[in-house]
Parts: C-alpha cells; structure tokens; sequence
C-alpha cells in the first residue's frame, strides 16, 4: 500500500544544528553521518554543531548537509514502516529522491551532490568574475511564462526565469544590472513584490554551463538504475522512468529551471488523498504546495517525524 509522497527541499532550506536531533535519537542516522563525512571528506557533525549559518551555507557544505537531513529523514520513515509511492526535490532536493526511488544507493548520491555543490559554487563565482555582479529575485504575483515574456522583450543580457515555485511565484537570476533594468517593468505587469535573495551563484541558467559540463563526466562513470517508484524531474515536470534518462537530466538540471508548479499539479491531480510529505530541514515546499491547495506534512525532526507518523498510520 502507498502510504505517501515523498518530496524533498534544496539549498535554502538550512538552519544552524538541523538534524542533530535526529542524529541523536537515531543509530541509522549516525550512519549516515558517517559516511557523508567520509565520503564528502569533512566533518559534517562538527559543522552543523559548531558552525554559523554563514558556515553551512557556502553552496559546497550546504548541499552536503541538506541532503544529509533529508535522506535522515527519509530513512527513518522507512525504518518507522511508511511507504512511498511517489518522489520529486527541489533542485538539490531531487537528487535525494534518486536514492529514495533507487536509481542510485547512499554512497552515490552524498559522491554526487558534494561533486556537485563544489562545482556550483566554484563556477558560481567565476561566472561572476566573468558576466559581472549577478543576483536573484523572488518576483511575486506573476506566473513563469509571464517572467519569460517580460525578460525575453526587454532586451537584456544574461537574465533568466530560473525557478518556477507556483503558480504567482518565480524566482529570476543572472546579471544583477539585467535584473534592475527589468524590475519595472515586472511591477507594471502586475508583480506586487521584487525580492532579492542571497546566493553565490546563477544557479539554474545557461550561465552554469561550465559547471555541467564537468559534472557530465563524473556522471559518465556512475551507474543509475530505472526508478522503482514514479520519480519526477526538475526539468521536465514529468514522470522519468529510465536510469539513463534521470542521468541525463541530472546534469541538465544545473542549467535549466526548475519546474515545480507542474510538478505540484501532479501532485494535486494524480494524487488525490495521497499523504504528502516533505522531509528535509524547514517547510519551504510545504508554503509553495499550499498554492495549489496541497497539505504537506513534515518531517525534519524528531518531533515533526513523530508527529507525521501518526498521522499517516491513522489514515490507513
């Protein structure tokens, strides 16, 4: 029986001391531990016990602790006997659902995301050196194709539609100059906000090609297998249901938006009453799902963990 989906947040997502608790409580989770240390090559719980904010959240340590958190908690669901039927991530957050639907095992994906982490964030500053100051922006109240339309008849250079988060949500990247020119006439469309967001690079555009490129050959030599559960991608918004088609768009994601609004409408129409669940650090998805009328429950503590346990042994 599918008791639930399982979604899973990306970068942006952490706190100070996120998954300690669970760490605590947990023999599989200190497992994990250990091995993301090992295999990402620095000491992860020394970081998320004694590091800033600032600390965690440089792109190469903030990836590998996210996902860390969220495989956590995907695991102890599991151990705790909840099914899932369905899985899908935020950008980072997808490649945990990789390990969740099979294609790759632990190892792989903490291999993966730290090679991935430190590719984004080095080329991240190098596109800098070489566009100029780049940003990003959540703009409020206007749909992704919307964005698309203004950014594509304005004339700039090196700005693009990056994450479409819902329905009157989407997040815009690239020149920080390109981002100012286009800004009024975003609000004349009808954008009732134009938020800047702290990054370290122009993830998901064209302007990280140099970083998927590298990434392509570390993936040349990982095996993926066919998902054993539905598994949606990023890029597409779809069901992908072959190993070497998820590889594919693994890399290809690094350059190409992210299509959460389809995604979600998935989840609202092929799903109906279908537990969902995100777990991982913060409730970033379950504040986007609640545009399109989707409950999310959560589970990136113990507490919360407990708590969603319940409620999906009750339901069945």
């Amino acid at each position: 029986m599918v008791n639930i989906i399982s979604l899973f947040p990306g970068q942006g997502a952490q706190y100070e001391k996120m998954g300690l608790d669970l760490y605590d409580r947990y023999d599989e989770v200190k497992r994990l531990f250990a091995l993301a240390g090992d295999v990402s090559d620095f000491d992860v719980h020394h970081l998320l016990s004694e590091g800033s904010l600032e600390e965690i959240t440089a792109t190469e340590k903030a990836q590998v602790l996210i996902t860390l958190v969220n495989l956590s908690a995907a695991k102890v669901l599991k151990m705790k006997g909840v099914s899932v039927g369905a899985t899908a991530g935020f950008s980072l957050g997808e490649l945990t659902s990789y390990a969740v639907a099979g294609v790759i095992d632990d190892e792989q994906l903490f291999r993966l995301v730290a090679r991935r982490g430190a590719l984004m964030g080095h080329h991240g500053g190098e596109a800098a050196k070489r566009f100029g100051a780049l940003s990003m922006a959540a703009v409020i109240g206007l749909s992704f194709d919307r964005v698309q339309e203004i950014i594509g008849s304005s004339s700039v250079e090196h700005l693009y539609a990056a994450n479409d988060n819902g329905p009157a949500q989407v997040v815009i990247s690239g020149l920080a100059a390109s981002m100012e020119t286009v800004t009024p006439a975003l609000k004349a469309a009808g954008a009732r906000r134009v938020i800047p967001i702290q990054v370290s690079g122009p993830f998901h555009t064209p302007l990280m090609q140099e970083a998927r490129q590298e990434f392509d050959a570390d993936l040349e030599v990982e095996r993926f297998n066919d998902p054993s559960i539905a598994l949606y991608s990023n890029v597409s918004g779809d069901v992908v249901d072959s190993g070497a088609r998820v590889k594919e768009l693994c890399s290809q994601q690094i350059v190409s938006p992210v299509r959460w609004t389809k995604i979600m409408n998935h989840l609202a129409s092929d799903y109906s009453g279908v537990p969902v669940v995100e777990s991982g650090p913060n409730k970033v998805l379950g504040g986007l799902l609640r545009a399109v009328g989707v409950k999310c429950l959560q589970a990136g503590t113990v507490e919360s963990l407990e708590s969603t346990i319940k409620e999906v042994q009750a339901d069945e």
